[in-house]
């Protein structure tokens, strides 16, 4: 019972302490924690969009709003546009299918999650030698697609 509780707490205020943060605190950790992450992470993908030309695919949720305030694409992995990535015998190359498309980089997020999912569907294998990064913080890491002849 005492280990569901702590566990509980531990879920609420994900990041902080339940046991030294004040009770009244506890709904707001996360969200607080949340935009001290998104405002550091601003400053990186201002320089990433500054400086890295065409349109992007990748995971991170709230950066397709980000990426639109600066006039700028970002793409999910699940859309469309990219299933040639995902495709069990892709017809064509699919990176430069994609990079037809004006995608040439990829974000990704720094966390096992991106890396399992991409290493399951086989993305990874198809990525071997044909990305080179480009741009890396902390938490993601902003990869050029390279040509076919590379």
């Amino acid at each position: 019972m005492v280990l569901t509780i702590d566990a509980s707490a531990r879920a609420l205020t994900a990041v902080a302490n339940p046991w030294t943060t004040p009770l009244k605190d506890w709904s707001m950790v996360g969200y607080e924690w949340q935009q001290d992450f998104w405002s550091q992470q601003e400053a990186f993908f201002d320089d990433v969009i500054g400086v890295t030309p065409g349109r992007f695919v990748g995971d991170a949720s709230g950066l397709q709003r980000y990426f639109a305030r600066s006039d700028r694409d970002y793409v999910p992995w699940w859309s469309p546009e990219v299933r040639e990535l995902f495709a069990a015998d892709p017809a064509q190359d699919p990176i430069d299918v994609i990079k037809s498309r004006g995608i040439h980089h990829l974000v990704f997020h720094r966390a096992e999650f991106t890396q399992d999912f991409l290493a399951r569907t086989g993305v990874l294998a198809r990525l071997d030698g044909r990305i080179r990064a480009v741009r890396a913080n902390e938490s993601f890491i902003v990869f050029e697609l390279l040509p076919s002849d590379q």
